[in-house]
């Protein structure tokens, strides 16, 4: 009648349009619509450490949570090693009938990463979130160091020990800088 409706976040909204002339004849067939109606985006959050440093041998778990009040749809887990796209997986709700269950409100996920030579270097790990209505969430990023190798010991041109070490940064932290540690005594 004026032309307002009351509605509610859903997936499936139903619009029904129905025509009346002046002199009182009805379309036959009113017109529906469905729409989705969605108030907020996702939100995604990780509960791991960040600018963390894992050594050889060691394991970290990268996990979180996402939330939404329509639906979830997935979590994507984008990494990138040494400043190049290394590898992204995907966590989706778990249920037996999508069409019928109920909508998945939150997720909590986790990927466990080990230490190894081929781990090693500077990961950067961006998370969003994407709900039923294909909004997504505002970025999150958690940093993780794998360093396996450890400070290299040798003999210099002048037959004197050395050990040496290569820089190793986390996030915007210098952990240490190139050095070389000149050692005193007799081999």
């Amino acid at each position: 009648e004026d032309g307002k409706a009351s509605v509610k976040e859903s997936l499936d909204q139903k619009i029904y349009f129905k025509s009346i002339d002046a002199v009182g004849n009805e379309l036959q067939n009113p017109l529906e619509y469905s729409i989705v109606i969605d108030t907020s985006a996702p939100k995604a959050e990780t509960s791991s450490s960040d600018d963390a440093v894992l050594k050889a041998g060691g394991s970290y778990i990268l996990e979180g949570d996402a939330t939404d009040t329509l639906g979830l749809e997935k979590v994507v887990v984008t990494a990138t090693k040494n400043g190049v796209e290394a590898w992204t997986e995907e966590f989706k709700p778990k249920t037996s009938e999508p069409e019928t269950s109920e909508l998945c409100k939150s997720l909590h996920w986790s990927k466990e990463i080990q230490a190894s030579t081929e781990t090693e270097g500077n990961w950067i790990f961006t998370i969003k979130a994407y709900d039923k209505a294909k909004r997504e969430s505002e970025t999150e990023t958690c940093n993780l160091l794998i360093d396996v190798g450890g400070p290299i010991f040798a003999i210099d041109k002048d037959n004197k020990p050395r050990i040496t070490s290569n820089s190793v940064t986390v996030g915007s932290v210098v952990w240490y800088k190139n050095q070389t540690i000149k050692l005193k005594g007799q081999l």
